[in-house]
């Protein structure tokens, strides 16, 4: 399977400097990594500099952790505007799973976030919970099948899917990943699969790929030489 990681503050070692290091996690065998971006109305203090040094290493995602301290549609216009000028590859992805003060319309809150993430960033977000969680606060409804299923089920061979799903698109299959192995600060790191083919991760990517900038050289000169000979321009230094 596609493995990937998930990483927020708690990777990091706030007494130094250090930051994640995105190539060895690239190493220790990670094909993607999706950072936490925000939390309510806040901004994970190592989103910025972890996101931007995951840039052309890693296909990234962004996820925001759902609270019940604001309105979903003001969460969700906070994190779109976290984001919009740099989209992450994957598909943002929301996640509920918070249980303090958890409101009677905790469904309407996720679905605010959802519908304007996706109008905004022209995208279908991702949720992200645990099996029971979603038993306990979401619905059965069929509606909630076009959002792709994150799930968190930990210590099993395959995860549990709670309806109205009946697959999953990433699996969070352990918290007590090798922290040290894949480039971070803290001794454990969350894991995830994918669930696909490698097309399929490309396509979950939306199929952005960047290639070193001599095989994009290699692409474009025999291209400019052509047009320039049909166009009469003169590319001589």
């Amino acid at each position: 399977m596609i493995r990937g990681t998930d990483i927020s503050h708690w990777q990091d070692d706030h007494n130094t400097v250090d930051e994640i290091d995105f190539n060895q996690m690239k190493e220790a065998g990670a094909e993607f990594t999706i950072p936490k971006a925000s939390q309510g109305l806040w901004t994970d203090h190592v989103f910025k500099n972890s996101y931007g040094d995951a840039k052309g290493i890693l296909p990234r995602g962004a996820y925001h952790w759902l609270s019940w301290n604001k309105p979903g549609l003001e969460q969700a216009k906070y994190y779109c505007e976290l984001i919009y000028k740099d989209l992450p590859e994957i598909t943002p992805a929301v996640d509920f799973e918070d249980r303090v003060g958890v409101p009677r319309d905790a469904k309407g809150h996720l679905w605010n976030w959802l519908d304007y993430v996706e109008d905004q960033l022209k995208r279908v977000p991702m949720i992200y919970t645990g099996p029971y969680y979603w038993m306990e606060f979401g619905s059965t409804d069929p509606a909630w099948v076009k959002y792709p299923l994150w799930i968190a089920n930990y210590y099993v061979q395959k995860p549990m899917i709670p309806p109205p799903w009946t697959t999953w698109t990433l699996w969070q299959y352990t918290p007590k990943g090798d922290g040290k192995k894949y480039g971070v600060e803290s001794a454990q790191i969350d894991l995830d699969y994918f669930n696909g083919t490698d097309e399929q991760f490309k396509a979950f990517c939306g199929g952005v790929t960047t290639p070193p900038a001599e095989d994009i050289c290699k692409t474009m000169l025999p291209i400019l030489w052509r047009e320039a000979g049909r166009n009469g321009w003169n590319l001589e230094p």
